[in-house]
């Protein structure tokens, strides 16, 4: 999976169903300003990569999504997050996901991709054409869960495994919640799986 989203700015602002107008009003610039973005192509940094520049993607889609589904990971005390597109860009992440490991403030902007290490890894990559389907559908609900142990994870976020369920709304967006799961659960559960259901 690319480290970028396979939609320009342009493309995103249109799936939300945003003028020109409309979105450069919200973001206090001018017209002209979000038209040459649109224009010109940018290459979103790695994670680990710094860039001197604002991160434009992330601008648009905490601009044009719904301040009510952004304040509600302000008050949700579990592992919650907001994603945007086929290369699962952080927008959002919960109080209760903040509150375990401040790294988490690191990844907004970013996929979360490259965190995913060793049998996590190569489990996403069997279903990534699945995923990135569902998140040009909208209309798709994913249950996973996969064993991950602490060394995997750059954050130390997942001591053993981890139960995920990923709702994939409209343009583009996911709203993921997870759980971590006990040795116990874990030893009852020995192979990963991803249970995709369509409405």
């Amino acid at each position: 999976m690319s480290g970028t989203s396979d939609l320009s700015l342009g493309q995103i602002r249109e799936t939300f169903g945003w003028t020109q107008v409309d979105l450069a009003d919200e973001l206090k610039v001018s017209v002209a300003t979000l038209s040459r973005w649109e224009r010109k192509k940018t290459k979103q940094p790695a994670i680990a990569g710094v860039s001197r520049h604002v991160n434009r993607r992330l601008s648009y889609v905490l601009a044009m999504t719904d301040p009510h589904l952004l304040s509600s990971f302000d008050e949700e005390q579990g592992f919650a997050g907001l994603l945007h597109g086929t290369d699962f860009m952080a927008v959002k992440a919960s109080h209760g996901a903040l509150s375990k490991n401040v790294l988490l403030r690191a990844v907004i902007g970013f996929s979360v991709v490259p965190l995913l290490r060793g049998q996590a890894k190569r489990f996403f990559q069997e279903i990534q054409p699945e995923m990135q389907q569902a998140v040009q559908a909208g209309n798709a609900s994913l249950s996973w869960w996969s064993p991950v142990s602490r060394d995997q994870t750059p954050l130390g976020l997942i001591q053993t495994g981890m139960d995920l369920h990923l709702n994939f709304l409209s343009c583009g967006l996911i709203h993921l919640t997870g759980r971590v799961l006990s040795d116990e659960e874990c030893a009852a559960r020995p192979d990963p799986k991803a249970v995709f259901e369509y409405s």
